[in-house]
């Protein structure tokens, strides 16, 4: 993914998302629009995630720090993300769990 743009990463990102059944919406800036909020917010099995999308780089600054950490101490997933890889792990993590947690429930039946 050497050379891409913020732009490509997030539509590879947030069409394959979409495609595994995750809401997504993409976070445009604005004057109307809290500063430091992540690019993409998700919604997956219950869970709700924030990417902040980086490439090359590119860090993230003070005011995102800040609002991933909110996120987090909330109950949130929050994350910078610089490829598709990294959500996909993040995805199956939850799939995962959720294969879990229903096993759990019902081994106690």
């Amino acid at each position: 993914m050497k050379g891409m743009l913020e732009k490509e990463l997030q539509r590879k990102i947030i069409k394959w998302l979409r495609n595994v059944g995750v809401f997504v919406v993409k976070q445009h800036g604005g004057v109307y629009t809290e500063v430091g909020i992540p690019d993409l917010i998700c919604c997956y099995r219950g869970k709700f995630m924030a990417f902040e999308l980086k490439v090359g780089n590119n860090n993230t600054t003070k005011i995102q720090d800040f609002k991933i950490k909110e996120i987090r101490k909330a109950g949130g997933k929050a994350e910078v993300i610089r490829d598709l890889d990294t959500v996909k792990k993040i995805i199956q993590k939850i799939k995962g769990d959720g294969e879990n947690e229903l096993e759990r429930t019902q081994k106690k039946r």
